[in-house]
């Protein structure tokens, strides 16, 4: 698909008749598998795919470090009001999007877990970053 998909031969289709639905893995070790084996094709995207998938992952990691790390050193000062602000925009611009995309999707996405569930995907790009890299050069076997 990364060779042959462009804007003119490529379409989204939001039919629940077109969609496909994957069991999912049962076991840490079968899951933690498909996810290196899944980063192990990463180096065949198109570099603008590329930069945006880790332009995503960086930016979403920032927030959380930002809002993390200077929130505790930043009790009394006015900055605080507005990394907590720029942290609920991100947030509730998260909701609406998810909202609208599970209407689409025919799907029901709980708010609530929303935050944790961004925080949880943080932590996974940090632990799955680290072991791509250093597990790279490691041969992955497909089934």
């Amino acid at each position: 698909m990364n060779d042959v998909a462009t804007g003119e031969n490529t379409a989204v289709c939001l039919n629940p008749d077109t969609f496909v639905y994957s069991f999912p893995k049962l076991d840490w070790q079968a899951w933690y598998r498909q996810k290196i084996r899944h980063i192990s094709v990463s180096k065949y995207y198109r570099k603008k795919n590329k930069f945006l998938l880790g332009s995503l992952a960086t930016s979403q990691m920032l927030v959380w470090m930002l809002f993390l790390g200077l929130i505790g050193f930043l009790i009394y000062d006015v900055l605080v009001f507005w990394l907590i602000g720029l942290f609920l925009l991100r947030l509730i611009s998260q909701w609406i999007i998810f909202s609208k995309a599970s209407q689409n999707l025919n799907q029901i996405i709980k708010t609530k877990s929303i935050p944790v569930f961004d925080f949880m995907f943080t932590i996974y790009y940090l632990i799955m970053g680290f072991w791509s890299f250093v597990f790279r050069k490691k041969k992955i076997k497909w089934r």
